[in-house]
């Protein structure tokens, strides 16, 4: 009799594709928001569905949670190596998450907010020198530009640059305002749950 040959390990990123696109489908059928989040530096995926006005995080992962942020979801894990029995596996998994499951985490799109602020007051100070050799410093608080420079001239007839200086939010940064806000929502769902 023939030995079975072990089954071919897929690609982390397609497998866990595959399992988040499982639960989006599920949570659009039930009719619920879902919102995909991708990690930047990794195959991990973070689903958030809202239901009854308040979110549930899904983290569909091959690899264990580095970050304090990645422990607030409830965990969907892979193999390193996964293969088509571990994706059926996780993918059951996701969608009844979707449904019933999941940790309660921060509406996504507040984190998004308060990670834009934190990127707005990162670029306070920043200078920017433009085609005709003024220089321009960023005020985050009026968000705006304001002349850095001696100018003879009419000021008023003065055009300061049109964008936002780019600021890099680290991951760690980024993990830490979504831990914070994470933190939060689950203290104000346990005491609207003690208050009823």
């Amino acid at each position: 009799m023939p030995e079975s040959e072990p089954p071919t390990p897929l690609d982390r990123h397609e497998a866990t594709r595959r399992v988040v696109l499982a639960g989006q489908a599920a949570a659009d059928a039930a009719g619920l928001e879902c919102v995909l989040e991708n990690s930047l530096n990794s195959e991990s995926r973070y689903l958030h569905v809202c239901r009854d006005g308040v979110w549930y995080g899904l983290r569909v992962s091959c690899h264990e949670a580095v970050y304090d942020c990645c422990q607030d979801y409830e965990q969907v894990r892979l193999s390193e190596r996964p293969d088509e029995a571990a994706i059926t596996e996780a993918t059951q998994r996701a969608e009844h998450g979707v449904l019933r499951g999941g940790d309660v985490v921060a509406n996504p799109a507040d984190v998004a907010v308060a990670i834009d602020k934190i990127a707005a007051v990162l670029c306070d100070g920043r200078t920017y020198r433009d085609d005709d050799g003024l220089r321009w410093r960023w005020r985050s608080e009026a968000a705006s530009w304001e002349l850095a420079c001696r100018y003879w001239g009419d000021e008023t007839q003065l055009s300061p640059p049109s964008h936002r200086p780019a600021a890099t939010v680290t991951a760690r940064i980024r993990c830490q305002v979504r831990h914070a806000q994470n933190v939060a929502a689950r203290w104000a769902f346990e005491e609207g749950r003690a208050g009823s």
